[in-house]
């Protein structure tokens, strides 16, 4: 392979690559060995705002240069049932799924007032590309969540659960859904039915 980066123009290609694309390692070490939880620490206790601000954006920008990579090579009649293909699309989810998860956990919710680069990160992810896009749509029911946490104690999954919510937001700051309310328009206004 002569490069796995994509810049207008270059061509992808896995079928010649010899040993683990840098972009497959990079994620394997730094996200999927400890379950993002490296991640998480930065996000959610780092004091300045400014490195969670950028860490968001930089792990977000990564995550997009993953997709697309994946996407171009799935696309691709000569790569797709390549299996670094698949190895990056299974670290893909991994991540995603940790992700997404973290939505819902309470020490996710204990943070609540530094949520706002955690919801930017999966703001930039889920609007990053049409392969970003199609893959929250497909793997996870996005939209539903996001309701599910923005109305926390009050949403109607709340009542089936044996703890109490914790509550986000106060009389002085309100939680930064922002980016979550926009990606939910982002993905309801992708989304495509039969019956349109």
């Amino acid at each position: 392979m002569s490069s796995v980066i994509i810049n207008s123009g270059s061509h992808i290609s896995f079928t010649s690559q010899k040993q683990e694309p840098l972009i497959v390692g990079f994620l394997k070490k730094h996200f999927l060995s400890d379950n993002c939880q490296g991640l998480f620490e930065l996000l959610f206790q780092c004091p300045d705002s400014s490195s969670r601000l950028y860490i968001a954006k930089v792990v977000a920008r990564l995550l997009n240069r993953a997709f697309a990579i994946w996407g171009v090579c799935s696309e691709s009649e000569k790569d797709k049932d390549h299996h670094l293909v698949h190895e990056l699309y299974k670290i893909i989810h991994e991540i995603m799924q940790t992700l997404l998860l973290k939505l819902h956990e309470r020490d996710c919710q204990k943070n609540w007032s530094r949520l706002a680069n955690y919801f930017t990160l999966l703001f930039e992810v889920g609007t990053g590309g049409r392969y970003q896009t199609e893959y929250f749509l497909k793997n996870f029911d996005y939209i539903v969540d996001i309701c599910d946490v923005m109305l926390g104690s009050k949403s109607p999954k709340a009542a089936l659960e044996s703890e109490p919510r914790i509550s986000m937001g106060g009389s002085v700051s309100m939680t930064p859904f922002g980016p979550l309310v926009a990606l939910a328009s982002h993905l309801v206004r992708s989304m495509h039915t039969k019956a349109m």
